[in-house]
């Protein structure tokens, strides 16, 4: 396990991004308000992670490009070419700015004790320890010992998860049939897009053609990324799936995901295996895991920026700082304003899962362009694979809009 850590490439910081608040709370919401029934929707974000993602680092592996690029060299036209760069540009943007709030107000939702208000602000002091750890990384560019941090918490949150989806004795029948018959009860919807926005994060696409660029020689290389790719987000599924079993187990579908979400005990769902540090635990690792993904987002943004527009992705860049500032501050006045923290964090994974869909459009695109890619452009399966990810995922975006209103007004 320590050598896959050390080895580990694009692909396990890609799991790591992942499995943040938003992660954590979506699957506990899920599990704790429709036990087990949503077990199918996280399956569907895991194979479309793997799809796109792989779409992702073949283009990084290949063509040496990120997304960014290729759409500004590909596109013929002035106009159009302007429109969809503006158009992915906006949504990554929005999208990271609401991940933004909730990572950053994520970073302090196991340490409820730790609230006051300040001239009307919603403030904590984790949430604060949070955003200056947050800000001192990216200003100083420490992020690599921070993604190594990322990844050794992943790891031991999922074994902790894992053990406790185990032990806590799930209706294992249940599980099986959930992962395989699809099911709709009524006012799931908005939390199925949450689940696939939470697995399925349209910045992650940019971020993971920008490293695989870098990380990897050539088309020797490919096989490699692909393995480092697909065993790094199964493993993440894992851990989503355990987060929703022992949510299901412990609260027998019994929140309202509307009218109670906000007495989920998270720390609850570890019990079984950690007894009265399990608030603890799961405190920290929402801590942690806010700082890290808080990071990510922001940094995301700017890459995906200087990609776009041309400009420097040095850190000392004056448009890159002001790209990650932006996302980081104003998702930081989200996290503070007087706003349901889970709400937020479910507006998050929701807001990314609606924009998936434009993102993966681009995406399908791209992988098409002979010029880029040459032998390894999509070919009939891919295409195929990755037309089935935008049609569900156009769906869930478009039936989620006015439920998501619902469930956080």
């Amino acid at each position: 396990m320590l050598e896959w850590i050390k080895k580990s490439g694009p692909g396990a910081m890609i799991a790591a991004a992942f499995i943040g608040p938003g992660t954590v709370t979506t699957a506990s919401v899920a599990g704790a308000s429709f036990g087990y029934t949503l077990i199918w929707a996280l399956v569907f974000s895991i194979f479309a992670t793997v799809v796109v993602q792989e779409m992702s680092l073949r283009l990084g592996v290949i063509g040496k490009i990120g997304v960014g690029e290729a759409v500004r060299g590909s596109a013929k036209n002035k106009f159009l070419r302007t429109l969809f760069l503006v158009l992915i540009f906006s949504a990554i943007i929005i999208g990271n700015t609401a991940y933004e709030g909730g990572n950053l107000r994520g970073a302090s939702l196991g340490f409820p004790d730790q609230d006051f208000q300040y001239l009307g602000f919603n403030l904590n002091w984790a949430f604060i320890l949070a955003f200056i750890a947050g800000f001192t990384f990216l200003y100083f560019g420490r992020v690599e010992f921070i993604e190594r941090i990322m990844v050794l918490f992943v790891v031991l949150m999922g074994l902790i998860f894992i053990s406790t989806a185990i032990f806590i004795n799930p209706d294992w029948s249940k599980v099986l049939k959930s992962l395989f018959v699809p099911q709709l009860k009524e006012g799931a919807a908005p939390l199925i897009v949450s689940l696939i926005g939470t697995t399925v994060v349209p910045y992650n696409i940019f971020l993971h053609a920008s490293s695989s660029k870098k990380k990897w020689q050539n088309e020797k290389d490919l096989s490699t990324a692909r393995k480092d790719s697909i065993t790094s987000i199964v493993f993440g599924g894992l851990i989503t799936l355990a987060i929703i079993i022992t949510s299901a187990a412990a609260y027998q579908g019994s929140i309202n995901v509307i009218t109670d979400r906000s007495s989920i005990n998270l720390g609850l769902q570890l019990e079984p295996v950690m007894g009265s540090f399990a608030s603890m635990f799961i405190g920290l690792g929402l801590f942690f895991a806010g700082i890290t993904s808080a990071v990510t987002a922001p940094l995301a943004a700017a890459y995906t920026g200087s990609e776009i527009f041309n400009f420097r992705n040095d850190k000392n860049s004056l448009k890159f700082r002001i790209v990650w500032m932006v996302v980081f501050f104003v998702g930081g006045l989200l996290a503070i304003l007087n706003i349901d923290s889970i709400g937020l964090i479910l507006f998050a994974q929701a807001a990314n899962g609606i924009l998936l869909p434009l993102i993966v459009a681009f995406l399908i695109w791209i992988m098409n362009n002979k010029t880029i890619l040459g032998k390894h452009r999509n070919g009939y399966v891919a295409n195929i694979l990755g037309l089935i990810v935008l049609i569900i995922s156009l769906l869930l975006g478009v039936n989620s809009i006015s439920g998501v209103i619902q469930q956080i007004t």
